[in-house]
């Protein structure tokens, strides 16, 4: 048996001006040891292409999965979970298009952005460690 969890590695400190298309990337490590074994994107409705790749360990700056739509093909199932150790993780691009004439900003509201990593995972059978909630909240 294994408990599973999500992790979430969020970036709440961006902004895309009016009428105008922007990048945000964010690169969070983890915490624990874990076997990931899959990545879901998060974006509101601006969001266009969201990329991951793998950041540290022997995978770093492996491309993973990109996602054309916030509404479809937004998950990402690895063959075989995935071990990661301490200080390895994840980096990720949120690419916005921005048709309003206000500016977007992270928020809750559907009028709002999001720019979110969520991976399910759970402690590898040979380690004896209670899991415990890791992800990353970058405000920058």
């Amino acid at each position: 048996q294994r408990v599973v969890q999500t992790f979430g590695m969020v970036n709440i400190g961006f902004e895309v001006p009016p009428m105008a298309q922007a990048s945000v990337t964010t690169e969070c490590a983890l915490h624990q040891e874990m076997e990931v074994f899959s990545l879901t994107r998060h974006t509101h409705r601006w969001g266009t292409d969201f990329k991951v790749w793998f950041s540290g360990g022997p995978n770093d700056g492996d491309h993973i999965f990109t996602s054309k739509n916030f509404e479809e093909d937004v998950e990402h199932k690895f063959p075989e979970p995935v071990r990661l150790v301490p200080g390895e993780g994840f980096k990720f691009e949120c690419n916005f298009d921005n048709t309003e004439t206000e500016p977007l900003t992270f928020g809750l509201k559907a009028t709002d952005e999001m720019c979110i990593l969520f991976g399910d995972w759970y402690v590898p059978m040979d380690m004896e460690h209670e899991p415990f909630q890791d992800g990353c909240i970058v405000t920058e």
